[in-house]
């Protein structure tokens, strides 16, 4: 759940910023919202400290992927590079490391970048042959003009008549490497002449050579840097927290010898707060309610519940507003609703409910991760039991009377056995997925009712035309859909109502739409009808939104259709293994 917070301003002394920081830092209470206005030179310089070390810690990660053994200790210590630590490395010791790493790494870009160069002139020169450029140059400066040319077969005749050249070597088939006496201008264009190095191939590759040695060094320098990673993390951490402290102290605002700053902290923390700071006389605080154009931090206290949430939250990056509705027990009642009727399958929940049970023994109490595996493999292994799915299989359910009596048979996922029709069921499974998307957004339009009305927000009206509407819609996309009796009576003996009920919750949505605490019902009316196409557009936008939970339907669907698939092909592959051991047999 998502605790209240409170507004809080600190004020104290100038000289004294930094004890009452670090004062507030022990309660672990604050958030500080103020942003530093400029940032002072003990900042700058711990923020590149940081990225120094951010930066090291990228490399040592890249050389541990690069490495299967990370054996760089002695018996002595730790050896990094010819430099010995006994035991545990010092602060002073990584600082030394990190300033050497950082010009490594710069280092290592600039030769990256010249080995790329050196590479290029390697390629070009490799063309024209391995040469020394200063004979070249001799010759020139001895009044002889020389260069070389890639002629084409083609236009040699012609290129000969106006030059002399020697040919040198081919290139290919079609196209020679000549030697020619003459300047590169006199040439006639359209040939490909010699363009000035410095380098010839010889020490092109030598330099190459050197490149890639000194870059290997750099990496067997981070290679053994992994011996002593955790003390560079630590180091990281510290530095962080000066940082933030830093920053913190660049927060304060200035008022002659006085400096104030704004803050939040937890509504249940304020009593142990103001107990904390009662024996700081240097420290004044203030605290009072949230304003509206305030933006407080989130802070999650999950329940017993929404804890199971968590892992689920981590990956797909969800964190909700301060000011959104806590939905943690619907999110996670739906969720394990959604993969029950995705997997489908009582054994595979069997699986997750075991592998959750496993995972809660090892740790001798259930952490977040094996309470959800144990709620979802509960819900999946329910629900595989009432579709009567056991790895996708008709027989298991066939020879077990005991199994066959838990299933609905509305559900069931082999009708056959219940003297059903695949549409009844198909039919039966399709309307509880509609049913459960309809309730969803009846759910949102309930909670935005009842939130509204605390507040005396006349846009709950809008709301309830929102219900209006969707419960209208959902008979109609039944009806479209499934055409079931219950479908056809109600949209052919009541077509009248369901129009009618639409057109007045539309007509809800447009007048009290725009309408909001502290503006007139008139600037409110006005607003909604400047929004009646958009709100056409959201109507038709729900229809499509109920429409969609076909998918939960088609994926169930699917994955029994699978595992049906599967076990025949088991099922032809014995039987083609019994027959061949039965040839060989009777052979």
């Amino acid at each position: 759940m998502i605790s209240e917070m409170k507004k809080v301003y600190i004020l104290t002394k100038s000289d004294y910023r930094k004890k009452a920081l670090l004062t507030l830092r022990s309660t672990g209470m604050v958030h500080i919202s103020d942003k530093p206005a400029s940032f002072s030179t003990d900042s700058v310089s711990e923020k590149k400290r940081l990225a120094d070390i951010v930066s090291v810690c990228n490399w040592i990660s890249d050389a541990k992927a690069k490495i299967k053994s990370v054996a760089k200790k002695h018996a002595d210590g730790n050896e990094v590079f010819g430099l010995k630590f006994a035991g545990e490395v010092q602060s002073n010791d990584i600082d030394c490391i990190v300033s050497e790493s950082a010009g490594f790494i710069s280092e290592y870009f600039a030769l990256k970048s010249e080995r790329k160069k050196v590479a290029e002139s390697l390629d070009y020169m490799n063309f024209w042959g391995d040469f020394d450029v200063s004979l070249l140059e001799k010759v020139r400066n001895a009044g002889i003009d020389l260069t070389f040319a890639e002629i084409d077969r083609s236009k040699e005749a012609a290129v000969l008549e106006a030059v002399d050249g020697i040919r040198i070597r081919e290139v290919s088939k079609t196209s020679s490497v000549f030697a020619v006496l003459a300047d590169a201008d006199a040439i006639p264009s359209g040939v490909k002449t010699y363009r000035e190095s410095a380098q010839s191939v010889s020490d092109l590759l030598g330099r190459l050579t050197e490149i890639d040695g000194r870059m290997r060094h750099i990496d067997e320098f981070f290679e053994s840097l992994v011996s002593i990673e955790a003390s560079i993390q630590a180091k990281r951490k510290e530095v962080e927290r000066n940082l933030n402290l830093l920053f913190a102290i660049d927060s304060f605002s200035m008022d002659g010898e006085l400096v104030h700053m704004t803050g939040f902290i937890p509504s249940s923390c304020v009593a142990e707060f103001e107990k904390i700071l009662s024996g700081h006389g240097e420290i004044g605080y203030c605290i009072c309610d949230v304003e509206p154009d305030d933006e407080p931090p989130t802070l999650l206290r999950n329940g017993s519940y929404s804890s199971m949430l968590k892992p689920v939250i981590d990956i797909l990056g969800l964190f909700p507003g301060y000011r959104e509705r806590d939905i943690s027990f619907w999110f996670l009642s739906f969720f394990a609703i959604f993969f029950a009727l995705i997997i489908g399958d009582a054994v595979y929940g069997s699986v997750f409910l075991i592998f959750g049970i496993a995972l809660a023994c090892k740790g001798r109490s259930i952490t977040n991760t094996s309470g959800l595996l144990i709620m979802l493999g509960l819900c999946t292994v329910v629900w595989g039991a009432m579709t009567g799915t056991y790895l996708g299989s008709e027989l298991v359910l066939e020879s077990s009377p005991f199994l066959r009596r838990l299933v609905v048979p509305a559900f069931a996922s082999f009708p056959s056995v219940f003297s059903l029709s695949a549409a009844y069921t198909q039919n039966s499974i399709m309307r509880l997925c509609f049913t459960i998307g309809a309730l969803q957004l009846i759910l949102a339009c309930a909670m935005n009712v009842i939130s509204k009305a605390r507040k005396k927000d006349l846009s709950m009206f809008a709301d309830v035309g929102w219900y209006m509407i969707i419960q209208s819609l959902y008979f109609v996309v039944l009806y479209l859909l499934i055409k079931g009796k219950l479908e056809s009576d109600m949209i052919e003996n009541r077509t009248n109502l369901i129009i009618g009920l639409i057109a007045f919750g539309f007509g809800l949505i447009v007048v009290f739409g725009g309408q909001a605490p502290g503006k007139s019902f008139a600037q409110g009316l006005k607003s909604g009808l400047a929004d009646l196409f958009t709100t056409f557009l959201n109507v038709i936008s729900a229809f499509g939104n109920i429409m969609s939970y076909i998918r939960l339907f088609a994926v169930g669907m699917a994955s029994v259709a699978i595992a049906g698939s599967f076990n025949q092909i088991a099922r032809n592959f014995y039987s083609g293994a019994l027959f061949a051991v039965a040839a060989v047999i009777l052979a």
